[in-house]
């Protein structure tokens, strides 16, 4: 994971690992503790100077009722479920191009496709521990390289993501590794052992398939229905010191927008929804503030003492404080009436229908504040 930090901001460069978020929140239903209320109009404290003319002022902080009300929405969305896999960032871009293409695309075949590459290049790297991280132009690029498949395309022995499959695939391309290290088995052998043995489980996935009456391969079909995924993206990302960057060489960005203040990264973020786009969302996905039940997430909707929360970008850092980097994709947001600021962004996460609100979750601005890093989106 590369890191840089600044004064007043900390972003980690959209590496996403598959670790706390992707794994630890996928079924984190249980976690639903602390809210001032249990009904549907729950209790949010949030700061003074917006939100809702009728609230109540107490103590410096007004009292919002939570509601799914947006000024700007991008739809229709239907929530994905990555389930045990770290694919995040996979299953952030099938949402993006289903909506845009009205297709509905095969999840298997990219969680297959991406355990595959992913062993062969820790085979080539000379580890034998499999890394899920990635970011938006990395799981773009993937998926230029592997193609897509329409839904229905092929039909797996066992789907790669449900947790005892995803399991076994992942022990057994580590253990593969390990002793054909251990052996110092020629890389071509080991290659057509880690393709046999993924195959053992999940089936062999097609190299042509049919759509529309035409014949396709998955990077010919992505090439004529997904030609969005040429386009330019451009990643925002807030920072004060725009010097103290850096990049691993192996990550390029086609184009990269540095915000040095908070309202700048918040108004580029409104003006892609405005034009009826989505943006993919990179941040930490913090527990302590997250009711997975109501999907509501904000610093101050819950009943910690001050001692029991820590609110400074400063000290998460010094002190390595995050608890697991997560891709979503925001497709909407609400404005204060009296300041024009965000209230809240509607986020579309990958963990089904059943986590959250029905899949999706409401981001508060204290939240987005300090623990959203960057967004990307398509470039017309």
């Amino acid at each position: 994971m590369n890191i840089f930090r600044s004064k007043e901001t900390l972003f980690f460069l959209i590496y996403l690992s598959s670790t706390a978020a992707d794994a630890g929140g996928l079924h984190a239903q249980c976690d639903s503790y602390l809210l001032d209320s249990r009904s549907a109009a729950v209790s949010v404290a949030v700061p003074e100077t917006d939100f809702i003319t009728n609230s109540t002022f107490q103590i410096g902080f007004l009292n919002l009722s939570h509601n799914t009300n947006y000024d700007i929405e991008v739809a229709p969305f239907i929530a994905k479920d990555q389930c045990q896999t770290g694919h995040c960032h996979l299953y952030t871009w099938l949402s993006q191009l289903e909506q845009s293409s009205g297709i509905s695309l095969s999840e298997d075949y990219l969680d297959v496709m991406n355990i595959y590459h992913i062993a062969i290049n820790a085979l080539k790297n000379g580890t034998t521990k499999l890394h899920f991280a990635s970011n938006p132009v990395g799981a773009r690029a993937a998926i230029l390289s592997y193609g897509l498949m329409p839904l229905g395309s092929w039909t797996p022995i066992h789907k790669p993501n449900s947790k005892k499959v995803y399991s076994k695939i992942i022990t057994g391309l580590e253990s593969i590794l390990l002793n054909s290290k251990l052996k110092n088995l020629e890389k071509s052998r080991v290659e057509t052992l880690i393709l046999n043995f993924i195959q053992s489980i999940v089936g062999v996935w097609p190299s042509y398939f049919t759509f529309n009456d035409e014949s396709f391969n998955p990077r010919s079909f992505a090439d004529k229905y997904f030609n969005q995924l040429n386009r330019t993206l451009v990643t925002a990302i807030r920072t004060k010191e725009p010097q103290s960057i850096s990049f691993p060489e192996s990550v390029t960005f086609p184009r990269i927008e540095i915000l040095k203040h908070q309202i700048e990264f918040e108004n580029l973020l409104m003006s892609v929804l405005d034009k009826g786009k989505p943006a993919y969302l990179s941040y930490n996905h913090h527990d302590q503030f997250i009711d997975s039940e109501i999907g509501i997430m904000s610093i101050s909707a819950f009943n910690f003492p001050g001692e029991a929360v820590i609110t400074s970008p400063e000290v998460i850092s010094e002190n390595y404080l995050w608890k697991g980097p997560h891709a979503v994709l925001v497709i909407g947001y609400q404005k204060g009436p009296m300041t024009g600021r965000p209230i809240k962004w509607k986020i579309l996460n990958s963990w089904g229908s059943d986590a959250g609100d029905n899949g999706f979750f409401h981001m508060y601005s204290d939240y987005f504040q300090l623990h959203a890093w960057s967004f990307s989106f398509i470039d017309d």
